[in-house]
């Protein structure tokens, strides 16, 4: 009995001595578990904390890149501005700029020396409603043409009014021929110099009697197909009017044969050829064909040839 006793009491014992065994490992435990839920709060604060942080520094980087974009766009618009506003600034400096007029041309011209010029000028003459429009070599350093104008252009007429031509030799001036055109007047065809319809007023040195001189051709412009010139010839005494060459259509020299051809388109189905020769002062008509066309061999045929 009593060693039954003993025996529980020593297993009773043990029993004790293995709870408290037990209840300091499972406060140690506990206390560890503690810690490492402690430490791992901690590092999941500190985590969440980095993130938030990361996050916060994102962010603020987002907002500052659209601030660099609108930045450059602002730069962008400020540049095109300025772009713009130099072109408006050349614009308003080329529209002040003074342009050159028919004046100005005139008088910038570079005469060959000062007594050239001053013989010029003297024989220029100027109304009240005219100016000088122009000087320009015909020939360079043999002929110089002074062109005046009206200062406003009359009604039925061109803006150019009359010519002043200068004959050089050896640099000097040895023959000054005068120059005016009428009015378009169609009831006054036969007039001197008449003028018709688009004319340049163009002149030019060439030789139309076959003498070796050349002669001074004025346009006269256009009359219906044709087109019309008036002739100053060139003889010993200097050059002449020689109105017979106004009558010569389109006109063409032919050096070979020596002979001045015109040629006039009548219609669409017609037209005619014509030769002149310079006899006795005077362009003279000597040939005369007249073409029409034929729709049998659809070309243009001689129908009439005429001597004069």
């Amino acid at each position: 009995m009593n060693k039954q006793i003993v025996i529980l009491t020593v297993l009773g014992l043990l029993m004790l001595a293995g709870c408290k065994n037990n209840d300091d490992d499972i406060t140690a435990k506990t206390e560890i578990s503690a810690e490492i839920v402690e430490e791992t709060s901690v590092s999941a604060t500190e985590e969440a904390a980095k993130t938030v942080t990361k996050e916060a520094d994102t962010e603020e980087q987002k907002a500052e890149e659209p601030k660099e974009t609108e930045k450059s766009a602002d730069t962008e618009e400020t540049q095109e501005a300025e772009a713009v506003n130099a072109e408006k600034s050349e614009e308003v400096a080329d529209a002040e700029k003074p342009r050159e007029t028919v004046d100005e041309e005139a008088i910038t011209f570079q005469f060959p020396n000062e007594a050239v010029k001053g013989f010029v000028e003297q024989t220029v003459v100027l109304s009240e409603n005219t100016m000088m429009e122009a000087y320009e070599w015909v020939k360079e350093s043999q002929v110089l043409r002074v062109r005046v104008q009206y200062k406003e252009q009359p009604e039925d007429n061109y803006l150019h009014k009359e010519d002043y031509f200068f004959f050089f030799a050896n640099g000097e001036i040895v023959e000054t021929l005068y120059v005016d055109y009428p009015s378009k007047d169609f009831e006054n065809m036969d007039k001197p110099r008449y003028v018709a319809e688009a004319c340049d007023f163009g002149a030019h040195m060439e030789d139309v009697t076959f003498d070796g001189r050349e002669d001074l051709i004025i346009s006269l412009g256009y009359g219906g197909s044709a087109t019309f010139a008036c002739a100053y010839i060139a003889t010993e005494d200097g050059f002449k009017y020689n109105q017979s060459f106004e009558e010569i259509p389109s006109y063409e020299v032919d050096v070979q044969e020596q002979v001045i051809r015109g040629s006039n388109t009548h219609n669409a189905v017609s037209y005619s050829e014509y030769e002149y020769r310079y006899e006795n002062e005077s362009f003279v008509l000597k040939t005369e064909r007249n073409f029409e066309y034929s729709e049998a061999t659809e070309q243009h045929e001689l129908a009439e040839e005429i001597k004069y």
